[in-house]
């Protein structure tokens, strides 16, 4: 068995693909992983050999956990030469956006077997692929510091990635929420891969005025990855669509508050969740956003309402007496300086 993903990150649709290494390894299962670079992903840097040999496939089963479509497509190309009876392909994949699929219904077709990561993408591709099986891939739970540091600031967390479409993870909603909020009891922490390569959204965060906020643009080891999931006590996500929201769900597994809307994927694994808090949302449409490559698909997003976030982070700080735990400072100054 061949596993082939992004395994130079470990975030996102990338650590499902570790993940699902990780329980493979477990349970003894042999199998071969293999790291895909694109223009878009980080040069390799962790001894993980690339997939430069389509051969190295053959007479095998072979799951690609992938999210580029366009990355997807070349490499079907290339697949389409070696596949036979005893070659089998299974896609995991995750679609934020309806219409994507029509695109792309010859590179789905290619495959023997496509998993999903939620009943929401399963329901997209269900109208055009009968292979099509729902299996959430959730992380394995490590061995989190569990140590909930002190403050006198209610501490609210989003997570997110600038080569996911900066209109779909809505990081603006972010920003209007930040600079809405004028309780000086809230801190807010953005932690945003691969901002270097929007620097437009990079000058906006730089110029938030918001004493308290804090940017981490540059990559966390595991370590403090966990340590800043550990940190928040709310965690915030105003997206516009989810194809499974991993960074909510890890925030539940951290039994976290959660700030968003119900809508999409997440809605799935937090309709039943205690901590879950609703931000009201009005239905959409992703051609208004003409610069996002989901525009043309005339699709249904919805559309977070920031003010109503606002008055939720008022009533959690008034209602909610537990969000303020008493334990030492230090830990939080740590990450603040990150």
């Amino acid at each position: 068995m061949n596993l082939i993903g992004y395994f130079n990150y470990h975030f996102g649709i990338a650590k499902n693909a570790h993940n699902l290494h990780n329980l493979l390894s477990k349970y003894n299962i042999d199998h071969q992983i293999y790291n895909i670079n694109t223009p878009a992903h980080a040069k390799n840097n962790n001894n993980i050999p690339t997939l430069n040999n389509i051969n190295l496939l053959k007479n095998l089963i072979n799951i690609f956990v992938l999210v580029d479509i366009l990355t997807l497509q070349q490499i079907i190309q290339q697949c389409q030469k070696i596949k036979t009876s005893s070659t089998k392909f299974i896609l995991y994949y995750v679609q934020e956006v309806a219409g994507q699929e029509a695109d792309y219904h010859h590179i789905f077709t290619f495959f023997d077997k496509i998993i999903v990561p939620s009943l929401f993408v399963k329901t997209i591709l269900d109208k055009y692929y009968s292979a099509v099986d729902y299996l959430p891939l959730v992380p394995i739970k490590s061995n989190f510091i569990e140590e909930i540091p002190y403050r006198n600031k209610i501490i609210c967390l989003y997570i997110c990635d600038v080569h996911s479409c900066i209109y779909r993870k809505n990081i603006n909603g972010y920003i209007s929420l930040i600079e809405r909020c004028d309780n000086p009891n809230y801190f807010f922490i953005l932690k945003i891969n691969n901002l270097h390569y929007n620097k437009k959204l990079e000058q906006k965060l730089y110029n938030i005025e918001n004493k308290n906020f804090k940017l981490i643009s540059h990559a966390l080891n595991n370590d403090d990855y966990n340590e800043l999931m550990n940190i928040c006590d709310i965690y915030i996500s105003l997206h516009r669509s989810e194809g499974y929201g991993l960074t909510i769900y890890e925030a539940t597994q951290k039994n976290k508050y959660i700030l968003t809307t119900n809508y999409s994927a997440p809605r799935e694994y937090l309709q039943n969740y205690s901590k879950f808090i609703e931000v009201n949302h009005t239905i959409t449409n992703t051609n208004k956003f003409v610069n996002s490559p989901y525009s043309k698909y005339g699709a249904e997003w919805c559309e977070p309402d920031i003010e109503d976030c606002y008055h939720k982070l008022l009533y959690i700080e008034k209602n909610i007496p537990d969000i303020y735990k008493d334990f030492t400072r230090e830990k939080l100054v740590g990450i603040v300086n990150l």
